[in-house]
């Protein structure tokens, strides 16, 4: 064994900071809805370490109670909400997390029914 390398390699994790958790979500948006879902995008934090992944969560117009919409952390920068109730008005709002803990949370301006979007009635 020798001992240089273990010297480097203590000497690295001397230097290195701890990782920071990441910061802010950036446009945070829809990207379409229906009667039974809402699409939505982002993009990463500027601040802090990048982010492993996303928490969204949500809460119909009618609660005060954030839930999750997914069990594990979102891996990209877009999720389709499914499984919502037809005209009902629904609050959005999304974190970053990473391995040194979860960012900020980041709400959606305002509450979003789920419906089509106007002029989305029909295509064709």
């Amino acid at each position: 064994m020798n001992g240089r390398v273990s010297g480097i390699s203590w000497g690295l994790t001397g230097c290195l900071s701890y990782p920071e958790p990441p910061g802010l979500v950036q446009g945070l948006h829809v990207s379409d809805s229906s009667n039974s879902s809402i699409s939505l995008g982002w993009q990463e934090p500027i601040e802090g370490d990048p982010p492993s992944g996303y928490i969204l969560e949500m809460r119909a117009e009618d609660s005060k109670e954030w839930s999750k919409c997914t069990k594990i952390p979102i891996s990209g920068t877009c999720y389709t909400v499914g499984g919502l109730t037809e005209r009902q008005k629904y609050f959005f709002r999304i974190r970053a997390v990473n391995e040194a803990g979860v960012g900020e949370p980041v709400e959606l301006d305002e509450g979003v029914r789920a419906m089509p979007p106007p002029g989305k009635d029909r295509e064709g």
